[in-house]
């Protein structure tokens, strides 16, 4: 079965969850922590980074716009963009534009809140997450 690396809390790999359950296609999760840079996932990525996606017996696709377009491409019983040149275009800019923002305006304040203030001492801004930006996040 089709395998996805992934994080829960990644934008990027949101994006592919999204689009593997639009397109109607069986995955399996496989959870990774790319920060502990394992060398079995750095053989499939040399980036370290989610989302990657293995086929049964496949090579690995990394990225998420690589996966989408890959799965465009390939699991065509269900079409996430138009036929149309221009149409595809805007679409295309339309995801980067929510790819940036959300990444920025959502995970990046989760992230530091949620996980980087429990690393951080007392004086660099550790300490408790501040419960204003999680909500506003969410």
């Amino acid at each position: 079965m089709r395998q996805l690396y992934h994080l829960p809390i990644s934008p990027a790999c949101r994006k592919v969850r999204l689009a593997l359950t639009e397109k109607n296609v069986d995955f399996e999760l496989v959870e990774e922590k790319d920060w502990e840079r394992r060398p079995e996932f750095l053989m499939m990525n040399p980036a370290g980074e989610v989302p990657v996606m293995v086929e049964d017996g496949g090579e690995p696709i990394a990225g998420s716009t690589a996966i989408t377009e890959y799965l465009e491409e390939t699991a065509t019983a269900i079409r996430l963009m138009p036929q149309d040149p221009h149409e595809r275009a805007e679409i295309r800019r339309l995801v980067d534009w929510f790819d940036r923002k959300f990444a920025t305006e959502v995970s990046d304040g989760l992230i530091f809140e949620k996980v980087t203030r429990r690393f951080l001492g007392a004086n660099e801004g550790g300490g408790a997450p501040d419960m204003t930006v999680v909500r506003a996040a969410l």
